[in-house]
């Protein structure tokens, strides 16, 4: 109905004073209903880390995690703008569960696993190279082996966090140190951390002490059921399209109105396997091709 939903600022290039991560940040919340904020849309502004170009009209090659990190915020975006909820911090959509809130953010990741979508952003650029299918392939089975790299830490950073808060024995003979080097050798022998390396520890104490327990499983969980979510739209979309319009309704009624109060269980209830099981790996390891590559580099 051409309603403004809310705006936002992009801030491509990195440069010295700005913050070293890709993000999103709330500039403004949606109004809370007072007559001073009637109106109010929210406004959000996109951090990238682009290279500057060196002169204003050079152009300004992006690299893949460039493009891949500002299709990722742009779901953050739509989690601000489109979000009903108000109030500001406290019910807005940057206070979502772990495991809710990166859900859209990897779904719009899921396009560039989309050959559609590869050569729709060549076509746009200004590149006169010519790019060809097997280039594509090439990229695709580099993304492949660094998503392993990318679960296989995520399961040892898991593994690790619910171990030290329910069964390690801080009593028994083993040490916090080799017991986090064990867990490496086990679930990520291609990156051990050396013996006094603390990072993994400060990884999973630190989200801990600011309430955000088991946070790496739910951010797993998110990537997992964004890519069930993308395989039932993409299903859709081929077969009824009527369909993927009530589908996108509720994934919006779902996931992007209700902001931080956003019934997580409804979501994996929707656009899960089945009743029993809401949430399988199975469709992520498809669609990074995981399954495809050879048996020593998939995930055991």
């Amino acid at each position: 109905n051409n309603q403004h939903l809310g705006s936002f600022y992009l801030d491509p290039f990195r440069r010295s004073g700005k913050t070293p991560e890709c993000g999103v940040v709330s500039l403004q919340f949606r109004g809370d209903g007072a007559p001073s904020s009637h109106g109010v849309v929210p406004v959000a502004a996109v951090l990238l880390q682009a290279e500057a170009p060196a002169w204003e009209d050079d152009p300004a090659p992006l690299r893949w995690d460039d493009i891949k990190a500002l299709f990722h915020e742009m779901g953050h975006v739509l989690q601000i703008t489109v979000a009903k909820s108000r109030f500001g911090q406290t019910l807005s959509p940057l206070a979502m569960p772990r495991d809710a809130i990166e859900i859209l953010p990897h779904f719009m990741e899921h396009w560039l696993l989309e050959r559609s979508t590869i050569f729709g952003l060549i076509a746009a650029s200004d590149s006169n190279e010519e790019f060809y299918e097997e280039s594509i392939d090439a990229l695709y089975r580099v993304l492949a082996r660094r998503k392993v790299d990318d679960l296989s830490r995520q399961i040892y950073y898991s593994t690790l966090e619910i171990d030290l808060f329910s069964s390690f024995d801080f009593r028994g003979d083993e040490s916090i140190m080799a017991y986090q080097n064990r867990l490496a050798k086990e679930f990520m022998p291609q990156s051990v951390p050396y013996s006094g390396d603390m990072t993994p520890m400060f990884a999973v104490l630190m989200p801990n002490a600011a309430n955000e327990a088991i946070c790496q499983y739910s951010y797993m969980l998110g990537d997992a059921l964004s890519a069930q979510i993308f395989e039932k739209f993409k299903s859709a979309y081929s077969q009824d399209q009527s369909k993927m319009l009530q589908m996108t309704k509720t994934l919006r009624k779902l996931l992007l109105e209700p902001g931080a109060v956003v019934p997580v269980h409804d979501i994996r209830r929707e656009f899960g396997v089945d009743e029993d099981t809401f949430v399988s790996p199975k469709a992520l390891i498809e669609r990074y091709g995981i399954d495809k590559l050879p048996a020593e580099e998939r995930l055991n």
